[in-house]
């Protein structure tokens, strides 16, 4: 798991690296209280990679993180200004009415 906040480029290009070396590379961006959130087992993770190796490694999270959520692709964890962002989309999306899902949808639900 690469749970550092770094380039997307590079995220993807780490990605490649552990592939050609058999290695299955899981990005996992977070948020709810750094050192002290993963002691108390609050934290959230948005999880990018492999869905087996997510199921195989959602018992190793559990301890550390009140929700997991898989994206189902390698990202980039996002910075709080583009949380921020989102949240207010889907706000916005939610006093029009619009139902959202996929990377969306995980994103809103890591604020509900």
């Amino acid at each position: 798991y690469d749970f550092t906040t770094s380039d997307p480029v590079y995220t993807k290009k780490l990605a490649q690296r552990a592939a050609k070396k058999g290695v299955t590379y899981m990005d996992a961006g977070m948020t709810g209280g750094g050192a002290q959130g993963a002691d108390e087992g609050t934290m959230t993770l948005m999880i990018g990679g492999d869905t087996k190796a997510f199921k195989r490694t959602t018992p190793i999270l559990k301890p550390v993180a009140k929700k997991l959520i898989h994206l189902g692709y390698t990202v980039r964890p996002l910075s709080r200004q583009e949380l921020a962002s989102a949240q207010a989309c889907s706000q916005a999306l939610a006093l029009e009415g619009r139902k959202t899902s996929g990377p969306v949808k995980a994103v809103i639900s890591c604020m509900a």
